[in-house]
């Protein structure tokens, strides 16, 4: 059988609810006790499910359990380094759901020890970083860039979810600082695929 590891329950990011005395409608209205087609947006304040907002925490949250499959995965193939690797790209993607239901600002970015505008070069030039030159990824690379591709995907779905869900009516983003995040994770994820392929992840 096999055992579950001992770990202390991580605290949540976000912070804990409290059953309000009246929620409200963002379209108007008060409600003693909330609909089930109903969500909460920002506080008690409720919005109907398939809000563009809902949809995206609800990207971000299926990516989240994409990464840690990929981390068990990867973990039981023994590539122990590259699944904790995924840690702070997990982590990322908490901070950006916290930051986007709290409406606070992103924190600097700084992934793997690159800042936005490395991650951009290593992602564009390849390679002059890691002797790899562009490629196509299919499933002979291996499960390691095939769940890496995976990932890439996944993250460039949230980003359209977000420029879907935080933009104003002429189209300019209201939330920059969540949409560059997401962006650059995407190029992350790609820069991992060239650091994989060049060995920095071997155990």
């Amino acid at each position: 059988t096999e055992q579950k590891p001992e770990k202390q329950d991580a605290p949540s990011n976000l912070p804990a609810f409290t059953t309000p005395k009246q929620y409200e409608s963002l379209y108007g209205g008060f409600f003693e006790e909330k609909p089930e087609h109903m969500t909460a947006l920002y506080g008690h304040k409720l919005v109907y499910k398939d809000h563009k907002t809902i949809l995206l925490r609800g990207k971000l949250d299926s990516l989240e359990a994409s990464i840690i499959m990929a981390q068990w995965n990867l973990h039981q193939r023994g590539q122990a380094k590259l699944a904790a690797a995924l840690d702070e790209v997990l982590a990322f993607v908490k901070e950006i759901m916290r930051c986007e239901v709290l409406r606070k600002e992103l924190p600097d970015i700084r992934l793997l020890g690159m800042d936005p505008d490395e991650i951009r070069s290593r992602s564009h030039f390849p390679k002059k970083h890691y002797g790899v030159n562009h490629f196509f990824p299919d499933y002979t690379y291996g499960e390691a860039i095939v769940r890496l591709n995976y990932l890439r995907t996944q993250v460039r779905e949230a980003e359209l979810a977000a420029y879907s869900a935080l933009r104003d009516e002429y189209g300019i983003p209201t939330r920059p600082d969540l949409i560059l995040g997401l962006n650059r994770l995407s190029s992350l994820l790609y820069v991992m695929m060239f650091q994989w392929l060049a060995g920095e992840y071997k155990e």
